[in-house]
């Protein structure tokens, strides 16, 4: 009941109130913060039922942290501050999401107790469009986070402002002779980034394939709380079948310290005075799991191996359930599992060697599996330094990151990419697909004729243009001075709709600064409403009359030629963070539109070894 009831109960909450918050969020908030309209993906109800749903993940028993959605909850306090501030300077999209990317850094840091890190994670995997002003507002957000958040964890542990304190590290205060190594261990940690690599592509791979499955056979509310009904019983069924079976004992000591007041051991099966080392990952938060794979506690190597292979599957259910659950800290445990394993067998090989140390195989299993999944190495080499207090460590973590990056890059994508293909969403990577530099324009462009308005359109022509459409941008075509069509502007359709709803039509065209800034605002407050053509009511005494677009349309959008190579309109696309451009002919007439679809629709594949670039349809 300990691990159903808090599964079905997260569970619940996100099926049946808030389908969106299931899972880390961060790929939906990489993408938002990358330019695509994300749905609801700064709900404010996604924030309180991701909070209650995480927490009942993580006291579940589940193989999910609290890292993932604690970037999702900061990136929506962040993104949702602008809409209580009066200012009109931070109710941009632009604003919002550099705001969005200052929260997504401060929840990290603070589940991580890393503040430069979480900035770096920002910076690598959140942020798209980067520039020193965002670092510098990010690093305020952060710093203040990581005070606050130290700040109560100190009071806490009953030593208020004691941030010397090491039960404030994550990982827990590695001690100085695990730290200790030789040169020659350099090609040992070599090989431990590329089974990292490997360990992350394989489970990225096994991510895809159980994607597919539900997608196929878990599509409706009942079949998803099903679903999380029977994970819950198989892992509470598995945790018992391997505790009941697994009986290796221990005696605490000088040099296998027990404080019963800060760790859950058990003695299961085990005689008086002593302790059961499955007990040491099955009765324990994934938090004392790590710090007991860091630490000298003598687990036997059976026992790892029979834990890794269930938490592996338990990592595998975990990641896709209708719950809300992040993958950082269980990447952790299942990297500290394996590289314990891995320092065991060099102690059997080299028995009297001082450095086979399996605590410190651990750590550096940990940081390779966190690397090899996430596919990030900078940020996850200052987490695991932060997190842990080892900065003499740094350069064995920064052998390992590499290969592993390397390594899994050979045969994946990293799993936030992978995860924003499944779910369909245009993210723009950092360049242009590869092998795509005699592609032009023209064949990623929306198909002919164009929809276009002129700048005095009729109320009726303008409803009548967003029933039969869908599009989120029209090319404005007026006449030069010789009398030919040309092309004057752009307006978006959410400018159109807000127009309608205030009936623009009715009132003089705003001539002065002061009437612009008031319609600015206007259209700033409600294009947050994502208004729909359904909602507009318009007089039909009204049809004929003309709706003046030209104060409010951008009088210069961003036009390209349809004969420039694919490669060089991404860059300006992405870099300048546009939504659309205008394609023109030889003759410089509007044509076509080229959207962050459009250009997402060339997708980069990796599969066994093999890349190209495939045209998604």
């Amino acid at each position: 009941l300990a691990t159903i009831v808090p599964i079905m109960i997260g569970s619940s909450l996100v099926v049946l109130i808030a389908p969106f918050a299931a899972g880390g969020g961060v790929a939906q908030c990489v993408a938002y913060m990358n330019g695509v309209r994300v749905p609801k993906v700064l709900s404010m109800k996604g924030l309180w039922v991701k909070t209650l749903s995480t927490i009942c993940c993580c006291t579940s028993g589940l193989a999910g942290g609290k890292e993932g959605p604690m970037m999702h909850l900061g990136a929506i306090v962040g993104g949702s501050l602008p809409s209580a501030l009066p200012l009109l300077a931070f109710k941009s999209d632009h604003e919002r999401r550099d705001l969005a990317a200052a929260g997504f850094g401060a929840g990290i840091a603070v589940a991580f107790g890393a503040p430069i890190g979480g900035l770096l994670l920002s910076l690598e995997e959140g942020v798209s469009f980067w520039d020193i002003s965002l670092m510098w507002r990010s690093y305020l957000c952060i710093v203040f986070a990581y005070f606050c958040g130290n700040l109560l964890l100190s009071l806490l542990e009953g030593r208020p402002g004691d941030f010397n304190n090491p039960d404030l590290l994550t990982f827990g205060k590695i001690s100085p002779d695990v730290t200790e190594y030789e040169l020659f261990e350099i090609l040992l940690f070599a090989l431990v980034g590329a089974i990292g690599g490997l360990s992350g592509a394989l489970l990225i791979r096994l991510h895809i394939y159980t994607t597919f499955l539900r997608k196929k056979f878990v599509f409706n509310k009942k079949r998803k709380l099903t679903e999380s009904f029977l994970v819950g019983c198989l892992i509470a069924v598995l945790n018992l079948i391997a505790v009941m079976s697994v009986n290796n004992c221990f005696s605490p000591n000088e040099e296998y310290p027990i404080n019963p007041n800060t760790t859950l051991y058990s003695r299961v099966q085990c005689p008086e005075g002593e302790y059961s080392d499955v007990s040491v990952m099955f009765f324990q938060t994934q938090e004392g799991i790590i710090h007991s794979m860091f630490s000298k506690v003598p687990v036997q190597i059976h026992s790892l191996f029979v834990f890794g292979v269930l938490y592996f599957i338990y990592l595998n259910l975990t990641m896709g359930l209708s719950i809300s659950a992040g993958l950082f800290v269980p990447q952790v445990v299942f990297g500290g599992v394996w590289g314990r394993i891995f320092g065991l067998l060099l102690l059997q090989v080299f028995p009297n060697a001082q450095w086979a140390h399996p605590a410190k195989y651990a750590y550096l299993g940990a940081a390779a599996q966190l690397s090899g999944t996430v596919g990030k190495t900078f940020s996850i080499l200052v987490i695991m330094v932060e997190a842990s207090g080892s900065i003499s460590f740094s350069f064995p973590l920064m052998i390992i990151v590499s290969v592993t990056k390397y390594v899994e890059t050979f045969f994946v994508m990293p799993i936030y990419e992978t995860q924003m293909h499944m779910m369909g969403l245009p993210f723009l990577t950092s360049r242009p697909p590869p092998l795509s530099e005699n592609i032009p324009t023209s064949n990623v462009m929306s198909d002919p004729p164009l929809v276009t308005l002129p700048p005095n359109p009729t109320v009726i022509q303008t409803v009548t243009l967003l029933q039969r459409c869908n599009h989120h941008g029209f090319p404005v075509i007026g006449k030069d001075r010789s009398g030919k069509a040309a092309l004057v502007g752009l307006i978006l359709r959410q400018q159109l709709l807000v127009l309608l709803k205030h009936q623009a039509y009715k009132y003089p065209t705003p001539q002065t600064y002061h009437q612009m800034s008031e319609c600015l605002g206007v259209y700033l407050k409600e294009s947050r409403k994502q208004l729909k053509v359904e909602d507009i009511e318009v007089d039909s005494m009204y049809n004929e009359t003309e709706l003046d677009l030209r104060p409010y349309y951008d009088p210069y959008p961003y036009v390209i030629q349809e004969t420039m190579p694919l490669t060089k309109s991404y860059d300006l696309f992405r870099s300048l963070g546009l939504r659309h451009m205008i394609v023109v002919d030889e003759d410089n007439q509007a044509i076509a539109m080229v959207t962050r679809k459009d250009l997402a629709k060339f997708h980069t594949w990796v599969n066994m070894c093999r890349m190209g670039v495939k045209e998604m349809r």
